[in-house]
């Protein structure tokens, strides 16, 4: 991992790595309790990061629909809300209050 991230350096020495590289650095931490999150929904994700990245909220220009939107939400959330619990836990070292509903609509 260190040899791939050291030819990504820029002029200035700074390496820059996009969302998958980050996680993949993340979870290439023997022991790492969010990098085996990612491992063990890694496939999952990259489905999701899929459908997002040829969406307008991210590179592409493809609407989301209802049901691209039904398949990946609970993925994305049950993703979101293992890693932010995890690291919550782990930071503030007690059990943290479950996070709240997201919004369902614009109101």
């Amino acid at each position: 991992m260190v040899d791939k991230l050291q030819k990504g350096k820029d002029e200035e020495g700074t390496v820059r790595v996009g969302l998958m590289r980050a996680w993949e650095v993340v979870a290439a931490f023997p022991g790492d309790q969010l990098g085996a999150i990612f491992k063990a929904e890694r496939g999952a994700v990259m489905n999701f990061l899929g459908v997002r990245n040829q969406s307008l909220f991210a590179h592409g220009a493809t609407p989301i629909g209802e049901r691209d939107y039904k398949e990946h939400a609970p993925v994305a959330e049950k993703f979101i809300r293992s890693a932010m619990g995890k690291a919550l836990a782990t930071l503030h070292k007690k059990r943290v209050s479950p996070l709240p509903q997201f919004p369902t609509e614009w109101n």
